[in-house]
């Protein structure tokens, strides 16, 4: 190859590495408006679990108990891709593993809009699927905590459980969603998932696609 076409060649994969890379790394900062700025909140980043004994950690997450990403289907009586849930669901979602509860937790960074945050003019859609087995009281949660810059908590919002009889009694999940303005001051959000064991030996909280989309 000729020194010419290797020069040619290297500056063309420089941009198309540098076309793949986020914003954020390309030098552009990424807009926290009209997104997900949850990483991962579809359970989709991590390869799923297909065995009960196995517990996948979900990527971007600091969990808690045995909270983890279980594949749709993956033995009898989990949630199938044919359950009642998101439409547009991918491979996995999100399950307690047998503790009695278990969480994970993110935080996420809105500080580059603290302009239109203190202006309260920021509005806030946060919302999740959440679900469970068959008749079972077992439950998932999801909740969204607005903390100022010294991490105190300025208010926050609940999802969920959603009980049997929401679910018709059948495996699957739910869509629970709410929106607000964001409260001035914020600076990040603490997103919590929680799975809670009622009955039985497995935590059949589940959870998946949630998301939290800010808007001005």
């Amino acid at each position: 190859m000729s020194f010419a076409r290797s020069i040619a060649l290297a500056a063309l994969t420089a941009v198309a590495v540098a076309s793949a890379l986020p914003w954020a790394l390309a030098g552009q900062p990424a807009s926290v408006f009209d997104r997900n700025l949850i990483f991962n909140g579809d359970a989709e980043a991590n390869a799923g679990a297909d065995d009960e004994t196995i517990v996948v950690r979900p990527l971007g997450w600091t969990t808690t108990g045995q909270f983890g990403v279980f594949k749709f289907g993956g033995i009898s009586g989990f949630p199938d891709r044919n359950a009642p849930g998101p439409p547009h669901r991918g491979s996995n979602f999100f399950t307690g593993g047998d503790a009695p509860v278990s969480t994970a937790s993110q935080i996420v960074d809105v500080a580059s809009a603290a302009k239109e945050v203190d202006g309260g003019s920021v509005r806030y859609t946060f919302s999740a699927w959440l679900g469970g087995y068959d008749a079972q009281e077992d439950y998932g949660t999801a909740s969204a905590s607005f903390l100022d810059g010294n991490k105190q908590r300025l208010g926050g919002v609940l999802l969920g459980p959603v009980t049997p009889a929401d679910r018709h009694d059948r495996t699957g999940f739910v869509q629970r969603s709410h929106s607000g303005t964001l409260p001035r001051g914020t600076r990040t959000v603490r997103v919590t998932m929680t799975a809670k064991r009622v009955v039985g030996t497995s935590n059949d909280g589940y959870i998946d696609d949630v998301s939290l989309i800010l808007r001005r």
